[in-house]
């Protein structure tokens, strides 16, 4: 399981490795880090990273890594506070990087927008004013229920991303096929 910071790390190394680098603001990052633990569970059962995720009253707030860049407030976050983590295997740094695609065109306000439209923040603030204060943590299976759902939408029939990415880390370790081996195989599956 991987660190909540690496994972934070990564996230802002990658907005700052864009064509036109944009750098992330701590909001943002905390909404990305809801989405790569809200996927991870949806396409794998497990969590990628420990940790609370809480309903805060401006979206979901991983609690560990908030006070790491809680100084930043809605200024960009400095590109020297991301790295590469070699400590995320090249699976995981895969993974997180298809959400960072998928949701990198967002603004800060759009993606807390986003978050207080699903059920796993409104189902944890349940009770709750819109302005009161809330560290109710938003629960691994009312995400990982939200997000399966939301993947099955999505899905390649005969595609299963749980294999794609176990390739990706058997690649990373000397292994793997041939890509003509790979679409025969997938052929021969059709």
């Amino acid at each position: 399981m991987a660190e909540p910071m690496d994972v934070a790390r990564h996230l802002i190394w990658l907005a700052t490795q864009e064509e036109e680098p944009d750098y992330l603001t701590h909001l943002q990052l905390q909404k990305l880090l809801y989405y790569v633990q809200g996927w991870h569970l949806a396409v794998f059962g497990t969590p990628l990273f420990a940790g609370r995720i809480e309903a805060w009253k401006y979206g979901p707030v991983v609690r560990e890594v908030y006070p790491q860049f809680a100084e930043f407030r809605y200024q960009p976050i400095p590109a020297e506070r991301g790295a590469e983590s070699g400590r995320l295997t090249a699976a995981q740094r895969a993974f997180i990087d298809s959400v960072w695609q998928e949701y990198k065109r967002y603004s800060p306000s759009g993606l807390r927008e986003m978050t207080h439209r699903e059920p796993p923040w409104l189902d944890a603030r349940r009770g709750y004013g819109p302005d009161d204060r809330c560290d109710a943590e938003i629960s691994h299976e009312s995400m990982r229920a939200h997000f399966a759902e939301r993947q099955r939408e999505r899905a390649v029939p005969g595609l299963d991303l749980a294999d794609v990415y176990a390739a990706i880390e058997e690649f990373d370790r000397g292994g793997g096929r041939d890509h003509t081996d790979v679409f025969a195989r997938l052929r021969a599956r059709s």
